[in-house]
C-alpha cells in the first residue's frame, strides 16, 4: 500500500529567524524508507538575497478535515552546513533540492492529538533534531 503522505504536495515556507521570506510548493519523496521534501533549489537558497535558515511545510493531519493541519518546521543547516542536497544532471546543478525528514519527529496523524486533551490553535512540539510543529486549526 502506497503511503498517503508520498500522494500529496504541501506549501513551503522559508524564515530567517521568525521572518517568513517566501512560500512555494514541494512534495514528499521516499527512497531506502527516508522520507524527502522536494522543491526548487531557489527555494532553500538564492544568493545573495534569499538565505533562509529553515523551511516549514503544511502538514494535514485529519483525512475527513483538511482545515486541520500542524506547520513542521526543519532546519537548513546543521554545524553550520546546508542540509539539503541538491540535483545535478549532465549539464550541471539543476533548481531542484531536497531536505530529509526524520520520520520520528514528525507530528502524530489521525487522531491528531490524544483523546484526553484539546489542542491549543498554536500548540508547538519540537522533534529530536530541532525540527518542530505548530497546531494550525482553522
Amino acid at each position: 500500500m502506497i503511503e498517503s503522505l508520498l500522494l500529496s504536495a504541501t506549501h513551503v515556507f522559508t524564515y530567517a529567524d521568525q521572518q517568513r521570506l517566501s512560500n512555494a510548493s514541494g512534495f514528499f519523496f521516499e527512497r531506502d524508507g527516508r522520507l524527502f521534501v522536494v522543491t526548487s533549489r531557489h527555494v532553500v537558497i538564492d544568493e545573495p538575497g534569499h538565505v533562509p535558515d529553515r523551511i516549514e511545510i503544511e502538514l494535514h493531519i485529519d483525512p475527513d478535515d483538511m482545515a486541520r493541519s500542524v506547520a513542521f518546521s526543519i532546519p537548513l543547516y546543521r554545524d553550520g552546513r546546508g542540509i539539503w542536497r541538491q540535483g545535478v544532471d549532465i549539464g550541471g546543478q539543476i533548481d531542484v533540492a531536497v531536505v530529509e525528514i526524520e520520520r520520528p519527529a514528525l507530528p502524530p496523524t489521525t487522531p491528531p492529538f490524544s483523546s484526553t486533551r484539546k489542542p491549543s490553535s498554536s500548540e508547538t512540539a519540537s522533534g529530536p533534531t530541532g525540527s518542530s510543529f505548530r497546531c494550525c486549526l482553522a
